[in-house]
């Protein structure tokens, strides 16, 4: 998973990985701001979360997403792409249902 972050802080502040989509869902639901939900390519799990049981439900801010997007890197879209858009607790747009 990504470690840098446009806003130069702890990535785990703007990155969380979840093992389901409920568990991804209910964290953009409680929190402000603008969320993506991704359903990241498992090839691209740590080790460390294989063992730790962690699934590929990812949320994350929607400036870390940009900031990535902006970068053009490789298969960016492929490997974390954005299922869920959330705002202030609310959702916003669902691509995949």
């Amino acid at each position: 998973m990504v470690k840098d972050t446009y806003n130069k802080d702890k990535w785990d502040k703007f990155w969380r990985l979840y093992k389901t989509r409920r568990g991804a869902r209910a964290y953009a639901k409680k929190h402000f701001g603008v969320w993506v939900i991704i359903d990241m390519n498992p090839e691209l799990l740590s080790e460390k979360e294989k063992r730790m049981g962690l699934g590929t439900w990812l949320v994350g801010t929607m400036t870390e997403y940009l900031f990535y997007q902006g970068k053009g890197l490789e298969n960016w879209e492929e490997d974390y792409p954005v299922v869920e858009i959330w705002e202030d607790g609310e959702v916003i747009k669902i691509f995949d249902e």
